[in-house]
């Protein structure tokens, strides 16, 4: 899973891979990351994304997808997420 932020004040926007992250285990993101992705890519598997850290209040789900502009209301908001190899096998739907 790929994960990227906003360039701001004229700093270049970083990503990040977290490769192969422990199926359906909770991720919280780094002080670096929380609340700073504006944009995402997962291959090969499922990932759920949640608005804060123990993978709680889950914003959406992605399969083999990227968006390179989340929604309002999500972007700069994402704090964990979980992967899976498919959606079925995440835990904790909602």
């Amino acid at each position: 899973m790929k994960g990227c932020s906003t360039p701001f004040m004229g700093v270049v926007g970083t990503c990040h891979t977290w490769t192969d992250p422990s199926p359906n285990l909770c991720h919280n993101l780094s002080k670096f990351w929380n609340d700073k992705f504006r944009s995402y890519e997962v291959k090969d598997g499922c990932c759920s994304f949640y608005k804060h850290s123990s993978c709680r209040q889950r914003f959406f789900r992605a399969r083999n997808r990227k968006d390179d502009w989340i929604k309002v209301g999500q972007r700069h908001e994402i704090s964990s997420f979980k992967c899976a190899p498919t959606c079925e096998e995440l835990q904790n739907p909602a």
